[in-house]
């Protein structure tokens, strides 16, 4: 069974020269057996020495008990067990990819390529070529690097890695200097105290990426870090704040501890902390006692709290504030971003609003007479100023005022008073001139002229009024008349133009006014 990793190989091989031939031959296992068993293979019986070209593909437990060279390739799938008890060379042509349990008694050769996925237990690793090692090899003595390039972030159990030149790894890695990178040394033996032997000619360790033990070869805990957060934040992952290449296995530790620091996850809750500056020291241990530490310190920024007053007008409804349309008193908030901090800054507007109702108006109208003076007048309100408009461009800020009122400027009059800056709503007054209508007059059609003092006389200004001219005449039965009057004229009482008492009887009048008449009867009784 191929992994992703294990058919990336494939062209991986095409880098280090291993093509695969025309007529090469893959040979793979189809049950449980010993590697020269042919019943277990699916295409034959492989040969011990694995031809190069050939593939040799094991995903059931195989036992090796003859010695076996590698020329082509050989792969242990996930699923495979390979167990050998004499040697295995892997050539400079050969390949070996491990996905499963593989377990030799004698040392592994390996002069090729080998990929290691998974598990490799054998008494020591003898080596000049190229070992991607991601998984974990446990020996039992030692592992010889003579030239070869060792990498790909395994573990590496040995208590004596030795490291020196060989210009036969040159074909292989393409060069003869031993290189170690990303691994993981580790020797439980106590009286080692570096897992490392002897190193010797040309070599390169890569401290940052080879530890021992888990422990960094050169512990890096970071640069020091100063950053800020915000009030009201849950929590912050303290190791999100270290950068990429910094040792990963390092411990947080708190200055001034708070009891909101979880050491094993570098989880600090800020959430009900004040505002501060709170520092935190990582801490990484390496090899042989070594460590590096950084600082972290991390500013909690308070949420701003700020309040205003302000006093409205009713008519500057609605009052427009920090994206809110307020038409009413009361308090109002909204949470913006203070760009000093970036955290939330929490304003609070204490709003007023000032109603002023219309005023009262008076007036002493309507008049009778066009040309007669009218009166009005706005309450008295301190300090109020009045504002007076009316028809023909009447403007006036007095509370009282007295003018002239005819047929031109009669209609309506508004007011309104300001105050603290304020306007009032606005009051209405309607001025008129009281008008006779004629077509709407009925006229007094009966007089007792017996100087009793009641109904004795006809008194026309009582009903017109005292503006207009008038034409008053009575009539007998023979249509001559008897009587005129006029305004400022004495009133008819029975009397005819003549000073004669007009005998009872029934009457004809008319009157004129303005550009109308009236006519009736009238009745004389004694």
């Amino acid at each position: 069974m191929l992994t992703n990793k294990l058919k990336s190989f494939w062209s991986l091989a095409v880098f280090f020269g291993l093509g695969i031939t025309a007529n090469a031959t893959v040979y793979t296992t189809i049950g449980d057996g010993s590697f020269n068993d042919c019943s277990i293979w699916d295409n034959g019986c492989p040969n011990s020495n694995i031809a190069q070209g050939d593939t040799v593909i094991i995903n059931h437990i195989v036992n090796a008990n003859a010695s076996m060279n590698v020329l082509g390739t050989l792969i242990l799938g996930s699923t495979g067990v390979f167990n050998s008890s004499n040697t295995l060379d892997i050539l400079a042509s050969g390949t070996f990819v491990n996905q499963g349990d593989f377990t030799t008694d004698n040392p592994l050769i390996i002069n090729g390529t080998f990929f290691n996925e998974a598990a490799v237990s054998a008494p020591s690793v003898y080596t000049n070529g190229y070992i991607c090692n991601s998984g974990s090899i446990s020996l039992i003595n030692e592992f010889y690097a003579h030239g070869a390039l060792v990498d790909c972030g395994g573990t590496v159990e040995t208590c004596e890695f030795n490291m020196n030149s060989n210009n036969n790894a040159v074909d292989v890695t393409g060069s003869a200097t031993a290189e170690l990178f990303n691994q993981n040394l580790c020797c439980t033996d106590s009286g080692f105290p570096s897992p490392f032997g002897t190193l010797e000619g040309d070599y390169v360790i890569d401290s940052a990426g080879v530890s021992f033990c888990s422990l960094p070869l050169q512990p890096d805990a970071g640069i020091d870090i100063s950053t800020s957060s915000c009030e009201g934040v849950a929590e912050i992952n303290l190791y999100s704040l270290l950068s990429s290449e910094v040792n990963p296995n390092g411990t947080f530790s708190e200055v001034n501890p708070t009891g909101s620091l979880d050491p094993s996850t570098g989880i600090f809750s800020i959430a009900g902390l004040s505002a501060g500056t709170y520092t935190f020291i990582y801490t990484v241990a390496g090899y042989n006692a070594s460590s590096d530490e950084s600082e972290i310190e991390i500013t909690i920024n308070p949420v701003i709290y700020s309040v205003s007053e302000l006093v409205a007008c009713s008519s500057d409804l609605p009052v427009e504030w920090n994206g809110l349309s307020l038409n009413e008193a009361g308090s109002h908030s909204v949470t913006l971003m203070s760009v000093n901090t970036g955290c939330d800054s929490v304003v609070t507007l204490d709003l007023s609003v000032t109603f002023l109702d219309a005023p009262t108006l008076s007036t002493n109208g309507p008049v009778q007479c066009s040309g007669d003076l009218i009166e009005i007048t706005i309450e008295d309100i301190p300090n109020a100023e009045y504002h007076w408009n009316g028809p023909n461009g009447y403007f006036s800020e007095e509370a009282y005022n007295e003018f002239e009122l005819n047929y031109t400027n009669e209609g309506t009059y508004t007011a309104y008073y300001s105050l603290n800056s304020c306007v009032s709503e606005v009051a209405e007054l309607e001025l008129g001139i009281e008008n006779f209508e004629i077509d709407e007059f009925t006229f007094p059609n009966v007089i007792t002229a017996n100087n009793d003092g009641v109904n004795d006389e006809i008194t026309v200004e009582d009903y017109i009024g005292y503006c207009e001219e008038f034409n008053f005449s009575i009539r007998d039965r023979w249509g001559n008349q008897v009587f005129e009057q006029e305004r400022g004229e004495e009133s008819f009482n029975g009397v005819s133009f003549v000073g004669e008492k007009l005998p009872e009887g029934v009457y004809f009048y008319h009157l004129s006014y303005g550009m109308k008449s009236l006519s009736g009867f009238i009745h004389i009784f004694e």
